[in-house]
């Protein structure tokens, strides 16, 4: 049973990110902020990104591109509307892979007066 649990954890290790936290430093005059999180393919076999689910309606995910070959760098995007909303937000997005992999981020919003 042990091996099969090294294997699983390692297969959701090919996708590193280079922050799994972002924080996103906002003016309460701001329309939107966007926030970038960047990641490579660590794996020997191409990953695609089949979702992008945040923990809130504020926040929507931007992709171009779903599929990263072995050792590709990629990014998506997160766009935070401000709205009415004032100081500080946990943001949770979690990405879903092929094969079962998935990933969990933070986006931390902070937005002034």
């Amino acid at each position: 049973m042990l091996p099969l649990l090294f294997d699983v954890a390692t297969a959701a290790a090919e996708v590193k990110w280079t922050k799994k936290e972002v924080v996103l430093d906002l003016d309460s005059s701001m329309e939107y902020g966007t926030a970038r999180f960047d990641f490579v393919n660590d794996g020997p076999s191409p990953v695609r990104i089949l979702s992008i689910s945040p923990g809130c309606g504020c926040t929507v995910p931007m992709l171009g591109k779903k599929n990263f070959a072995p050792g590709e760098s990629g990014s998506f995007t997160a766009r935070f509307t401000v709205g009415e909303r004032r100081g500080a937000y946990r943001i949770p997005i979690h990405v879903e892979f092929d094969g079962g992999k998935t990933a969990d981020l933070t986006l931390l919003p902070q937005i002034r007066e």
